[in-house]
């Protein structure tokens, strides 16, 4: 009996001190919120500024990015982390008409995404988003979108608009939650939308069932729009 005893301690002691090692290895992500927009606290022209016209014409991106966030399953720890990643290599271009938003489409560089594990950033480019057959992602609006009430400069107006995201190749209708902001010269606008992975025939990593992802994910952007 005592023999099995110390058999047993000695195949356990050892597997429970390389899943400890294992759990203290894993780096423990920066928080990372979701993208935030408010009320602007100063218009073009100073404090007390405001803006006439309207904001009809054609909007294209000089910034912004374009990412998702997973919650990764370490069933053998008992714990959750929530991954994350973003490419800043985004292009979007935006029209509005007659204070209608008719077109909107934004394309994303999957090669350049990043997150806080390198070794998810390299399983995502060749395994599950084969980056390399389909280096881009992209967002197009398919239903218009009217501008009614005249959005008021510098302060947040809430949307939910009908889109198609395209990912890994595959196209899927998706319905964005955004805020968006007109100050003039600019049009900010975060937003975001749940997705499932397995939608886009992505294959959720599965590492030795030590980890694994939700097949629910959220895709989400930040742009900072410039009239044309």
């Amino acid at each position: 009996m005592r023999k099995l005893l110390r058999a047993l301690l000695g195949i356990t002691v050892p597997i429970a001190l390389c899943l400890g090692v294992i759990y203290v290895a894993i780096p423990r992500p920066d928080e990372v919120e979701t993208a935030q927009l408010g009320d602007a606290t100063e218009l073009p022209g100073g404090a007390g500024a405001t803006l006439v016209g309207s904001p009809d014409g054609t909007w294209t991106a000089t910034e912004g990015w374009v990412g998702y966030r997973v919650i990764e399953d370490y069933a053998r720890l008992s714990d959750t982390i929530e991954g994350y990643g973003r490419t800043d290599a985004v292009r979007a271009d935006m029209v509005i008409d007659n204070l209608t938003v008719t077109s909107l489409h934004a394309t994303a560089d999957m090669t350049q995404l990043r997150s806080q594990r390198d070794l998810r950033d390299r399983a995502i480019r060749v395994r599950y988003l084969e980056t390399d057959t389909h280096p881009e992602a992209g967002f197009r609006l398919t239903e218009s979108v009217p501008l009614d009430p005249l959005p008021q400069p510098g302060v947040v107006t809430d949307f939910t608009v009908a889109g198609e995201l395209e990912l890994r190749g595959v196209t899927r209708p998706v319905t964005v939650d955004l805020r968006a902001r007109w100050d003039g010269d600019d049009i900010h606008v975060v937003g975001g939308a749940p997705v499932r992975l397995s939608d886009f025939d992505i294959e959720r990593p599965d590492i030795a069932a030590f980890v694994e992802v939700s097949d629910d994910a959220t895709f989400e952007f930040e742009l900072t729009l410039t009239s044309a």
